[in-house]
């Protein structure tokens, strides 16, 4: 992730930051090295002076190593806030280089219902697909050119499950920050063939925490799999929506094959550009 990305967008990066390593912890450890650096300093200015004034090889070699001891003590001080920082520079350089000027799509929905296939069709993103849930452990990023100069932002987010917030883990927490912060619309994934591991049910009460979390953001249904799924179940899964009194955009698509996804982005685009 750049710096600018992240000195533009400081709440999203912030609260990112946050959900995969704790800001307050980082800090700790930021001030525990900063304390470690000027203690090294001063010791390495006192041992310099003391050395100046040795009269003999071996007092400059008993000197030395009486600075490489301390220094070495105040290394070990630091040992843990070495490897929290090591740990969160890998955990913060997968981090995606989002721009807060571009509009933003972001695909959300329970694990394994073909988010990550979608993403992977309509824009320059190359998500890992895999019929195993939360192969999406991080947020994908890709771009879609809608037309010369026209540059949307469509985001991979991992699987979202029917619990609340605070039993929520730091991959599921991706998902919501991003939501909160970046969407300018969101596409809600289903899954109606029971192959995603999630029932309809299952799958509509996630909907509707997205819908009564985020009410500022327009949603669009994307009705997946309808290359392998039964009339019946496609049926079912618009009736049940409906008695849910969730009126959203509803396309039934292939995500895999691309059936119904040029509808689907034309809706999207829609909301989010105006006529494209």
């Amino acid at each position: 992730m750049a710096i600018h990305g992240l000195m533009k967008y400081t709440p999203f990066y912030r609260e990112l930051a946050d959900v995969l390593v704790g800001v307050d912890r980082l800090k700790r450890s930021l001030s525990r090295l900063l304390w470690a650096l000027r203690l090294t300093e001063r010791l390495t200015r006192e041992y310099s002076m003391k050395a100046a004034k040795c009269f003999s090889a071996e007092e400059a070699r008993y000197i030395r190593r009486e600075y490489y001891g301390r220094l070495a003590s105040v290394l070990r001080e630091v040992d843990e806030e070495f490897k929290l920082l090591n740990e969160a520079g890998g955990l913060l350089s997968k981090l995606p280089d989002i721009d807060p000027e571009k509009p933003t799509i972001v695909v959300a929905a329970p694990p394994n219902v073909g988010k990550s296939t979608l993403v992977r069709r309509v824009s320059t993103a190359e998500p890992e697909i895999a019929s195993y849930p939360f192969t999406t452990k991080n947020l994908i990023l890709g771009h879609i050119e809608v037309r010369k100069g026209v540059i949307v932002q469509i985001m991979d987010t991992p699987g979202l499950l029917d619990r609340p917030l605070s039993e929520r883990n730091r991959i599921e927490l991706q998902a919501i920050t991003a939501l909160k912060h970046v969407a300018s619309v969101i596409i809600f994934m289903i899954d109606p063939t029971h192959h995603a591991g999630y029932p309809l049910k299952y799958q509509l009460r996630v909907l509707k925490e997205i819908a009564d979390s985020f009410s500022d953001v327009p949603i669009v249904v994307a009705i997946n799999k309808v290359d392998i799924a039964k009339p019946e179940d496609i049926e079912k899964a618009r009736e049940e929506i409906a008695k849910m009194g969730l009126e959203f955009p509803l396309f039934e698509i292939s995500a895999a094959r691309g059936d119904g996804v040029d509808k689907l982005m034309k809706e999207v685009l829609r909301l989010i550009l105006g006529s494209t």
